[in-house]
């Protein structure tokens, strides 16, 4: 009876052995269908952006133009605030890494009004005489990005998980300026454009949390390091019965260099396939 006793306890034992292992191939199947289905995580995010350079050139050429010191550093100030949108889709080579492609697009805008100065030949007075008349400008600035992008990935817990990102690609520059002055009736709204371009990096960090096993909502906040060395001008000039267009190219000094560096702060949502 004691034989047949501890062989029966040894069937058992073997018996519970088989049904652990496949429990634990049963888990580690699951665990390779969960990642497989995470490979992929494409991701949207909007917010609020803030450049970084300083506008006192800026500001110290309105003022000669006209603008009053006010009306100068408000124009500037507005000007350093907009918003950004992003998108980017990335394959997970393994669990924490992986790589793909990035796109962004920052947009501000501001106005001003002032008040110029210009040497006139319809005054009556003798030279040198000036004419003051009223002008205003609105200006609407953007910055796409498109960039191959990289991501590191850290879970916190089972419902949370850090994420840092790097994207290093071409950034272009554009800003739209339309002026209307008040000089003369043949006188007509003037369209100023700025374009240029360079290699731009831009690291982000996010902390996102898991609502469901394939979405997630995260706040980030990244920098965007941009600088705008050379420039495409052109402009629409007022004459007498048409407006006559004007372009050229210049390569900026060193000191004058257009400085586009940002702070992003933002919210978005990731999906995970």
């Amino acid at each position: 009876m004691r034989t047949i006793f501890i062989i029966y306890l040894f069937c058992l034992t073997l018996a519970g052995s088989s049904v652990a292992a496949q429990n634990q191939n049963k888990e580690a199947t699951e665990s390779i269908i969960k990642t497989k289905r995470s490979r992929f995580v494409v991701g949207i995010r909007s917010g609020y952006s803030h450049m970084l350079a300083s506008a006192d050139a800026g500001i110290k050429d309105a003022i000669s133009a006209g603008a009053t010191q006010q009306g100068a550093e408000n124009y500037y100030d507005k000007l350093k605030k907009g918003f950004h949108f992003s998108a980017d889709a990335h394959y997970m080579i393994v669990d924490f890494v992986g790589a793909g492609v990035k796109y962004s697009l920052f947009s501000s805008s501001s106005d001003i009004d002032m008040t110029a100065k210009a040497s006139s030949s319809y005054s009556i007075l003798p030279p040198p005489s000036y004419l003051y008349y009223c002008i205003g400008y609105d200006e609407r600035m953007y910055v796409n990005f498109v960039a191959p992008s990289f991501v590191f990935r850290q879970r916190i817990g089972k419902t949370a998980r850090i994420s840092e990102k790097i994207a290093v690609g071409y950034a272009g520059y554009r800003s739209e300026v339309r002026a209307k002055a008040d000089l003369l009736p043949t006188q007509k709204y003037s369209n100023m454009l700025a374009e240029g371009g360079n290699i731009a990096l831009n690291p982000e960090v996010m902390f996102e949390v898991f609502p469901t096993k394939w979405l997630s909502v995260g706040l980030s906040a990244g920098y965007f390091n941009f600088t705008v060395k050379k420039m495409k001008l052109k402009a629409q000039s007022p004459g007498s019965t048409s407006l006559d267009i004007i372009e050229t190219e210049i390569k900026l000094e060193k000191d004058k260099y257009e400085t586009l560096s940002r702070i992003d702060l933002s919210l978005g949502l990731n999906f995970h396939f």
